[in-house]
């Protein structure tokens, strides 16, 4: 990796509170830190944003994240300087996006979605028994009936949104009755993402459960999907959808993995230090973290040993990815922060992530869409 920045930078992440109102069971961030009502600075925003508009390379659709802990925790004020901030220091309209749990969603903040235009990710995991399973408070009581509220107030001030949902031991054995809340909704699109070993998370729920349940899960997804006349739009369609129509012209598809390449998702802790690559990776102590916003620029991260080592590190795992893996085109080398968390290095190949998060839909896709092919 040269001394600069290589990539086009695509997402700030800015993390205005470590602090969330709700107890999930598989959060990658570390307990304590959500219990503490630590709120990022406003010189540290400020600086954070300033610094990417400085950033020899943006990305066409590049854009700030609030995540990272519960966002709407932190005063509407902020969150009213961050959008007005970033449209003064961008020459184009970068996107505003925040990933929430939705049970704070009032009035107020519908008002200032749809006066900065954010766009909305909301966490949630299926109807009541299944999303209370895993996504609980501190008492152990469940928060879907809070989501809700906050969902239908979205709908109700026609503010679009997506969705999230972990797949979990609890749910993976319902992808019909996921497929059919989902649509009911009303989110334009729902990410399925399974749960992993990452950060303060030790263990996946879905160890508990036959390793080929996704595989299962993802057919019967695509099954739903192929069987509607007005189907569901999900993240994982469009992978696939995009792979196999590349595939069918003949051409060679690799997936664009901004995951492992640094300096394309720039991450931001409240007390302003700087992560790279997965966004997970942040949560882990101070390993990977490769400066502090209020003594450093962006482009001077790339100058720090400890990032070029890891560089280093990643690219080779990329290398055994490529060389072992049948779906390396369609995985593009894993996440750095999955092969960390499961093995404690970087230099490595496949792990339960890819399993789950590749293999299990590229197999159940294939299956759910008509074709036997199996990896």
């Amino acid at each position: 990796m040269s001394a600069g920045a290589t990539y086009p930078l695509e997402l700030l992440v800015l993390q205005l509170s470590s602090f969330c109102n709700i107890d999930c069971k598989y959060c990658y961030l570390d307990s304590k830190d959500r219990q503490r009502q630590n709120l990022m600075p406003v010189a540290v925003m400020t600086r954070a944003i300033e610094s990417a508009s400085r950033y020899p390379l943006l990305a066409k659709n590049f854009g700030v994240l609030l995540h990272a802990g519960e966002p709407l925790a932190a005063p509407k004020e902020l969150f009213e300087k961050v959008a007005i901030l970033v449209k003064q220091s961008f020459a184009g309209a970068p996107l505003l996006l925040v990933q929430t749990n939705a049970t704070l969603i009032d009035q107020e903040w519908c008002d200032i979605f749809r006066r900065h235009n954010f766009r909305i990710g909301v966490s949630v995991d299926g109807p009541e028994a299944l999303h209370d399973a895993k996504r609980v408070r501190r008492n152990g009581s469940g928060t879907f009936k809070d989501t809700l509220r906050g969902i239908e107030l979205l709908r109700r001030n026609e503010i679009n949104f997506n969705a999230i949902c972990v797949v979990s031991s609890t749910n993976v054995q319902h992808p019909r009755t996921l497929y059919s809340f989902f649509k009911g909704l009303g989110c334009k699109v729902v990410g399925f993402s399974p749960e992993e070993v990452d950060g303060a998370n030790p263990n996946s729920s879905l160890d508990e459960v036959a390793v080929e349940s996704l595989d299962l899960f993802f057919e019967e997804l695509f099954k739903s999907l192929r069987e509607d006349e007005s189907p569901l739009f999900f993240r994982e369609a469009r992978n696939i959808f995009d792979f196999l129509k590349v595939e069918h012209v003949g051409g060679r598809y690799l997936l664009d993995n901004q995951m492992n390449r640094p300096g394309r998702i720039l991450s931001v802790l409240a007390n302003g230090s700087i992560s790279t690559y997965s966004p997970e990776l942040a949560s882990v102590g101070s390993r990977f973290i490769y400066g502090n916003i209020n003594e450093v620029e962006f482009t001077d991260i790339f100058k720090s040993d400890a990032l070029q080592s890891d560089d280093a590190e990643i690219r080779r795992g990329i290398q055994k990815c490529k060389a072992e893996c049948e779906i390396f085109e369609f995985c593009g080398g894993g996440t750095p922060s999955s092969k960390f968390s499961e093995h404690g290095i970087f230099n490595d190949s496949f792990t339960n992530w890819c399993r789950r998060s590749r293999v299990s839909l590229v197999n159940g896709a294939f299956r759910g869409l008509g074709n036997d092919k199996e990896f």
